[in-house]
């Protein structure tokens, strides 16, 4: 049974924040109305804020714990929340400063597509597969 708890964290985690990217996805090309942009595959800064919202998420439900009852990994389970809320945060504003120096970049579109499409989408995505893997339970 914690097995498949363990494994419950992992598939609302990354499963949820990667199936409402794909929704967002096909939302984009929705509201064009016509034909597929590499565009639309940008979804690094979206996976991070998805990661962001774990670690504020994480770090609202240390309030829901009354005073005095605290378990003995919940020192850990704090920290875990603040440092990947502020790494969430800091990947955040990083990904969007390469998205304004390049989104408006049509000189080299192999360069826009290696930093919009491969490198924001890796940091995004790794920063919140961290945010599920490095963050504790508290059951």
């Amino acid at each position: 049974m914690d097995h498949l708890l363990g494994m419950y964290r992992y598939i609302v985690g990354v499963g949820v924040p990667l199936t409402l990217a794909m929704f967002g996805i096909l939302g984009k090309k929705v509201v064009r109305g016509r034909g597929w942009k590499e565009t639309d595959f940008y979804i690094g800064v979206e996976l991070t804020l998805a990661a962001l919202a774990n670690g504020l998420v994480s770090s609202c439900e240390l309030l829901k714990i009354a005073a005095g009852t605290l378990p003995s990994g919940v020192a850990v389970y704090a920290v875990a929340s603040a440092v990947m809320t502020f790494f969430g945060f800091f990947m955040f504003l990083f990904l969007l400063t390469i998205h304004q120096d390049w989104e408006s970049n049509d000189s080299d579109l192999r360069g826009k597509f290696l930093r919009l499409g491969v490198v924001s989408n890796v940091l995004g995505l790794g920063t919140l597969i961290a945010s599920i893997v490095l963050i504790p339970g508290l059951g």
